[in-house]
């Protein structure tokens, strides 16, 4: 025969009893927050523990009245509400509780900031190590420098702290100098943070060539706010990007996973806008140097090609006035050879001259008549034989002193 059976609420009851017994304190609980909801300033959470392959071990709620969570912030701090967020471990001191209505919780009355910050560093030191020794940190500090910074993907969220100071910087640098800035809206918090970080990296690593460096920019906030970039996706897409990444997170005591793997880290985003504009400025400031430099170099080269070219004209002036005189020089000695030889060509043809003259009055027929002979002409025809005149003709004979005497012949 069964036993009278129980009422749902007596076993509830003896329940609750044994957990009293056997729970009388509260204990220090170690879980990941899964869900968090507030409601009137009581927070309700549900905890889950995994194994290795991220299954569920184990499954509980809690919840956390607001005066116990006023209290914790006043022993605390205020920096242990940030503790209380989706996805983080906890350590946290609770009181088991079963209700008959509302079932089996935990009584959150405290919770340990400082061993959710230690789950982080031993996370981040992780991811660096894991990091370095893929050869990523560094990696992108080696890419070649650039001249200016001027054409910028900034990567923040629109209402970032910190990104209104640093467009103020930037639109009123003293140099007025121009800044091209595209804005890539990502959470710089929370879970969303890696997808919206790394989307927007690789939507401008997929366009490198139009952008001089990325700017990753947050504001302040505690450390666990900034534990949301201590991430190997995003450690990773910072140290491959084809583009210089220079950071600017936090305050100038915090450091995160970018400030390891970027081209430079900046303490602030206000800082990385200085930076951008003492970079710029440096780089007019030499620019102007060796403007000065060449001025100065071709002041010197024109004084030395002046001082080259008085030297050239004095040496060509001496030299000409010397060549002038030995030109002159030859020239007389040339006049008094070709004198010379100009006399001596006219005694020669002279001379040549006077002997063909005397050649001609020989054979001058007045000179050949002069020394007795006559000139025998037929008409116009001068007889040189006597075989030549016939009989019956008439013929001339012409004497020195110019008289003529004809004949008849026989």
């Amino acid at each position: 025969m069964n036993p009278e059976p129980l009422s749902l609420q007596e076993v509830l009851t003896r329940a609750k009893r044994a957990l009293a017994l056997n729970f009388p304190l509260a204990m220090w609980i170690r879980a990941e927050v899964t869900s968090l909801t507030e409601r009137r300033g009581h927070r309700y959470l549900q905890f889950t523990e995994k194994g290795e392959a991220q299954q569920v071990l184990a499954k509980a709620d809690g919840q956390l009245w607001g005066n116990d969570y006023l209290k914790v912030l006043r022993n605390r701090g205020k920096a242990a509400a940030d503790v209380l967020a989706v996805g983080r471990e906890i350590c946290f001191q609770a009181e088991l509780e079963l209700h008959e209505v509302y079932g089996l919780k935990f009584r959150i009355v405290d919770w340990d900031p400082a061993f959710t910050l230690g789950q982080f560093e031993m996370q981040r030191r992780a991811i660096l190590e894991r990091l370095s020794t893929e050869g990523l940190i560094g990696l992108n500090a080696r890419l070649p420098p650039r001249l200016v910074y001027q054409r910028l993907a900034v990567v923040t969220s629109e209402t970032a702290a910190g990104y209104a100071d640093f467009r103020e910087q930037l639109a009123h640098n003293p140099y007025g100098f121009a800044y091209h800035v595209e804005h890539f809206d990502v959470a710089v918090q929370g879970p969303n943070t890696v997808p919206t970080v790394t989307a927007a990296l690789a939507s401008i690593n997929a366009r490198p060539e139009r952008f001089d460096a990325i700017c990753l920019l947050r504001g302040g906030g505690s450390r666990l706010d900034l534990a949301s970039f201590d991430d190997y996706e995003i450690g990773a897409g910072l140290a491959l990007s084809k583009v210089p990444v220079l950071v600017g997170i936090g305050h100038e005591i915090d450091e995160t996973i970018p400030d390891h793997v970027a081209y430079m880290s900046l303490k602030t985003p206000t800082a990385l806008a200085e930076y951008l504009i003492h970079h710029n400025a440096q780089y007019e400031a030499r620019q102007a140097q060796l403007g000065r430099q060449i001025g100065r170099h071709a002041q010197h080269a024109i004084q030395e090609a002046d001082a080259t070219l008085a030297r050239s004209a004095s040496t060509l002036a001496s030299q000409g006035v010397r060549q002038v005189a030995q030109g002159e020089s030859r020239v007389a000695a040339f006049s008094t050879a070709l004198r010379n030889a100009a006399l001596g060509a006219f005694a020669k043809t002279d001379y040549a001259l006077s002997a063909t003259a005397r050649q001609l009055e020989a054979l001058d027929p007045n000179a050949v008549l002069r020394r007795g002979y006559t000139i025998t002409k037929r008409g116009t025809q001068t007889l040189s034989s006597e075989s030549a005149i016939g009989a019956g003709e008439t013929i001339t004979t012409i004497f020195a002193d110019g008289r003529t005497i004809e004949s008849l012949t026989q």
